[in-house]
């Protein structure tokens, strides 16, 4: 089964653009930034209020997956386990449904049917995997119950634990959900993807250094899998380690040379560390993949800019717009690329257009401010 995806929180850095008097634009500097297309999974903590950036993240989604129910030791019980499995996999929940069905009768004081029938509940429920998608959910909330009641009827089955865990996530709730995939963590240590829900998980309620030592564990345990190397690169950059980030990202990029996710994130990296000529035709080949992506244009648009493209760079933040005209980074971007072509007046509109939309972020004050400034500089 392929869950929806959600989106993780980045690091970018905006450099400075030009400087002086006279041909001097609004400039842009460092800040995370959030893309905004889904609630973000993992957090990350603001920049100072006095530093407007002109970029935003691209951050990769976090995918994720099912342990194997199935334990192959040939019963029937575990072949009707087998078929549910498979048929999650290929997202046909009414097979899986009479599948973990047929499991549950054959064997009814086995956990793992349980689980599997809660696992279709969730993937009818239809919510992206984010902390606090589906909050007071009323279906989410029954089956959070029935899997609390079957892990501790079953107290050493670690995949209720982790799917009670990963439920939890969902209805906003993350303590009771780090203590459930840790626990399940614990009982299932060789399972990556255990491994990888607590990792996001801590991530999620800020504990970057234990999120990094999930996910680094959950990609040693699954190496050949690169969403295991993109979610560890994801959180990496958050915590500011950009060197890791790129490790990880490149071991993505190995297994997986066309990845949006790991080509996106490995170029945010890139425009933190302020090489822009390097970020740029990733983010082109991200956008082969994602060509409807806002973010992955926003941040075009700024590398473009950091290179003297500022033609390049209006198209690219005009994309985003048209994409996501709720997306404050793409008219801040087009704000910053119009000043640079001296389109006063069309700036003020895009950095009015991003104040509307919020009126109390401090980049889009400052550029005002900045641009106003310029507006009534004498030239030389």
């Amino acid at each position: 089964m392929s869950p929806p995806e959600n989106a993780l929180v980045a690091a970018a850095l905006a450099l400075p653009l030009l400087a002086g008097c006279g041909g001097a634009q609004p400039t842009a500097r460092p800040e995370q930034v959030a893309e905004r297309q889904q609630p973000p999974l993992v957090v990350a903590s603001a920049a100072a209020a006095s530093a407007p950036p002109a970029v935003s993240a691209a951050p990769p989604a976090p995918r994720v997956t099912t342990m194997s129910l199935a334990r192959g030791d040939g019963a029937p019980a575990d072949a009707a386990l087998a078929r549910g499995d498979r048929a999650l996999d290929d997202d046909d929940l009414a097979v899986a449904e009479r599948s973990f069905g047929e499991a549950a009768r054959l064997a009814p004081g086995d956990p793992a049917p349980r689980v599997g029938l809660a696992r279709v509940a969730v993937a009818r429920a239809g919510v992206p995997y984010a902390l606090a998608s589906a909050p007071k959910h009323e279906g989410l909330t029954r089956v959070a119950a029935e899997l609390l009641a079957l892990s501790k009827a079953h107290p050493t089955y670690g995949p209720a634990a982790v799917e009670l865990g990963r439920v939890r996530i969902l209805l906003g709730e993350p303590e009771p959900a780090l203590a459930a995939l840790r626990r399940g963590a614990e009982l299932l240590p060789a399972v990556a993807e255990a491994q990888s829900l607590l990792g996001l998980a801590e991530a999620a309620t800020g504990a970057l250094d234990d999120a990094v030592r999930a996910l680094a564990a959950a990609a040693r345990l699954d190496p050949r899998d690169p969403a295991r190397h993109t979610n560890l690169g994801a959180v990496l950059m958050t915590r500011g380690d950009g060197r890791a980030a790129l490790a990880a990202y490149d071991a993505a990029l190995a297994l997986a040379p066309d990845s949006a996710r790991a080509l996106s994130g490995k170029a945010t990296v890139l425009l933190a560390g302020g090489d822009a000529k390097a970020a740029a035709p990733l983010l082109e080949r991200a956008l082969v993949a994602e060509p409807k992506r806002a973010a992955h244009w926003t941040n075009l648009s700024y590398a473009r800019l950091a290179l003297g493209d500022a033609d390049g760079a209006v198209k690219a933040a005009e994309q985003a717009i048209s994409l996501d005209r709720s997306f404050v980074s793409a008219h801040l971007n087009l704000g910053l690329a119009l000043a640079k072509k001296k389109q006063w007046d069309r700036a003020r509109r895009a950095f009015e257009a991003a104040r509307a939309l919020d009126p109390d972020d401090p980049r889009v004050k400052a550029n005002l401010e900045e641009l106003e400034q310029l507006r009534r500089a004498k030239p030389r």
